[in-house]
C-alpha cells in the first residue's frame, strides 16, 4: 500500500509534518523518511533496515544484574561501529535516568543518601547509568556549579553499585561565549578522571548550537574534543545533535540552504573516534505549567490529552531520526533526554514517552530519561519508588543485541500528523501551514485541498482567504509556494 508525506515549516519555526496514509499500510515497513522523492543515492540510507548496516554479533555472555555483577570493577566503554560496548567487544544496553548531580542539595550527607537511595532502586530495575548534570563555574545555567568534593564521592558511590556515570555539562551554547573557559574545565575534568572506568564518558555541552551556525558549533565541539584527548585517550565523547527528523537530515544532504544549519554533524566532517552521538527531545514541552507551578487546566495541555496519534507518530519519527544518524554516521545514537514532567498517565504525552522507551530498546538505542528532579518534583511527577516500580519494566539483560525490526506502534495515519513544536498554540494537528518558497513534493497520487490566505494567519482567527482549490497531484509532483506575504493551508481531500 502507499504512503504520501508532506513536510511543511513556518516562519515562527514550528515545523509540522503532514502524513496521509492507505488505510492497512504495513506497518512493519514504515519508515518516515522514505515517502518524499528524492535522489536515489540517499534511497539506502533512509529506507533500509538496520540489520542490512551493521555487523551481526553473537552474543556469548549476558551478564547479571545485580551486587558484583561486574566483580567490583566496571569494564571501560568504548566505541565499536554503532554500539557502546565493554572491554570484550560485547554491546552494552545503557539505560538510565539524569539529573542535577547533587539533586540540588547542599549538604553532602544527604546528596550521597538521595544517591544511595536511588541507585538502589536502579540495581533492581536493571538501569545502569545516571545522567550527572552540572554547570560550569562562572558560566551559570540552572544546574549545580561542579565541585569535585561532591563529584568525587558520587562517583566512589556509584562504583560500589557498579551504575556508570556520563558526566553532562549542562549547557546550552552559553559555553561558546566563554570557550577557553569552557575547554580548559573540560581538560581539567578528563585528566581527573582519566583513568575511573565508572565514568562512561563525558557530554561536553548538552545543547549546544542556539545562536551559531552549524558549522561554528561543529568546530568549537571539535576544539573541545581535540584538547580532552591530550590528556585522556579512552572516554567515550557524548557530542549533541540538533536535527530534528530524518526528512532534515535528507534536506541538508540535498543542499537545501535554509536547513544547512539545522544539523551539526556532515558526512565529510564526521563526529571524532569513540564518539557518541546525543540527540532526544520532548512531544509535549509540560514543564511551563507543571514545574513552574502553572495549572493542569492549561488549554493545550488539555487539548493534546487524548492525542494519542500524534505521541506515537512522534515517537516512530524520533525512533527513525535515531536509525539514520546511526547508520548515516556509523556510531552509536544515545536517546539522552526525553521524559517525564507531569505525572498523568492518561495523557497522551505520556504514552509517547513509553513508547519512544520501546522503540529504543527494540533498536538497541541506549536511553536515559530526563530527570530525577521531574520525577520526584511536587509540580511534576512526584512520585514514589513504588510509582517508579509501576511505571518502567524491569530489564535483566545489560547486553544488547541487534536492532529488531522497526516497529511503530499502530496509530492512524491517515490523519495529519504535527510534530512536538505545537504544544503552546491552539492549532488543529488536522492542517499545515506551507509558508513562502517551500514545497511538498508527492511520492504517489493523491488530492489535497489548498486554501491561500492574505498574511500570516493569526492562531486563533484566521486573515481574509482570497483562493480554495483541489491540487490534483501525481507521483513525482511538487507544490510549490512561491508567493511572498501569502499563506498556504493544505489540508487532505481525496485518496486515490
Amino acid at each position: 500500500m502507499s504512503y504520501i508525506a508532506i513536510y511543511a515549516t513556518n516562519a515562527l519555526a514550528l515545523r509540522i509534518k503532514v502524513m496521509i496514509v492507505r488505510a492497512k499500510i504495513s506497518l512493519m515497513v514504515l519508515l518516515w523518511a522514505a515517502a518524499i522523492c528524492v535522489d536515489s543515492s540517499f534511497i539506502a540510507l533512509f529506507t533500509e533496515l538496520p540489520e542490512a548496516r551493521i555487523n551481526a554479533r553473537t552474543l556469548t555472555s549476558y551478564g547479571r544484574i545485580g551486587p558484583n555483577s561486574f566483580n567490583g570493577t566496571l569494564p571501560l566503554l568504548q566505541v565499536e561501529g554503532q554500539f557502546v560496548v565493554d572491554g570484550d567487544g560485547r554491546q552494552v544496553a545503557l539505560r538510565g535516568i539524569g539529573g542535577d548531580y547533587r539533586g540540588y542539595k547542599d549538604v553532602l550527607s544527604d546528596v550521597l543518601s538521595m544517591w544511595e537511595e536511588r541507585l538502589q532502586w536502579m540495581k533492581t530495575k536493571g538501569f545502569n547509568v545516571v545522567r550527572l548534570a552540572f554547570n560550569i563555574l562562572g558560566i551559570a545555567e540552572h544546574n549545580r556549579q561542579l565541585d569535585y568534593t561532591f563529584m568525587d564521592p558520587i562517583l566512589d558511590l556509584f562504583e560500589e553499585y557498579e551504575v556508570y556515570a556520563i558526566l553532562d555539562c549542562h549547557h546550552s551554547s552559553s559555553v561558546f561565549s566563554q570557550k577557553d573557559q569552557w575547554i580548559a574545565k573540560w581538560v581539567e575534568i578528563a585528566q581527573r578522571y582519566k583513568d575511573r572506568s565508572v565514568v562512561a564518558g563525558y557530554e561536553i555541552a548538552a545543547e549546544a548550537i542556539i545562536g551559531y551556525t552549524a558549522e561554528a558549533t561543529r568546530q568549537n565541539y571539535k576544539d573541545c574534543i581535540n584538547a580532552i584527548r591530550q590528556v585522556d585517550s579512552k572516554h567515550i565523547i557524548f557530542a549533541f545533535e540538533y536535527v530534528k527528523t530524518a526528512s532534515t537530515i535528507r534536506m541538508v544532504l540535498e543542499g537545501v540552504s535554509w536547513v544547512q544549519n539545522e544539523m551539526i554533524w556532515r558526512p565529510e566532517d564526521p563526529p571524532p573516534p569513540n564518539t557518541v552521538i546525543k540527540t532526544g527531545g520532548q512531544w509535549l514541552v509540560l514543564r511551563s505549567w507543571t514545574l513552574a507551578g502553572g495549572p493542569l487546566d492549561h488549554p493545550a495541555y488539555l487539548y493534546y490529552r487524548d492525542k494519542f496519534d500524534l505521541a506515537y507518530s512522534w515517537a516512530s519519527q524520533k525512533a527513525h531520526l535515531f536509525i539514520v544518524l546511526r547508520n548515516l554516521f556509523n556510531v552509536p545514537v544515545w536517546n539522552g533526554e526525553f521524559g517525564f514532567y507531569d505525572y498523568d498517565e492518561e495523557h497522551a504525552n505520556f504514552a509517547g514517552i513509553m513508547d519512544l522507551l520501546r522503540l529504543s530498546e527494540e533498536q538497541s538505542i541506549p536511553w536515559t530519561i530526563w530527570s530525577w528532579d521531574a520525577l520526584f518534583h511536587p509540580n511534576a511527577g512526584n512520585w514514589t519508588f513504588s510509582d517508579l516500580d509501576r511505571i518502567f519494566p524491569t530489564f535483566t539483560n545489560p547486553y544488547s543485541g541487534n536492532p529488531q525490526l522497526f516497529n511503530p506502534k499502530p496509530f492512524d495515519l491517515t490523519k495529519l500528523v504535527a510534530n512536538y513544536f505545537i504544544p503552546y498554540s491552539d492549532y488543529d494537528p488536522g492542517k499545515a501551514w506551507l509558508l513562502a518558497k517551500y514545497h511538498i513534493t508527492f511520492s504517489n497520487a493523491c488530492k489535497v485541498r489548498v486554501r491561500v490566505f492574505d498574511g500570516y494567519p493569526d492562531e486563533r482567527e484566521l486573515t481574509n482567504m482570497i483562493d480554495d482549490y483541489v491540487f490534483d497531484a501525481t507521483a513525482g509532483t511538487t507544490l510549490r509556494h512561491e508567493v511572498a506575504f501569502q499563506e498556504w493551508l493544505v489540508t487532505p481531500y481525496e485518496l486515490h
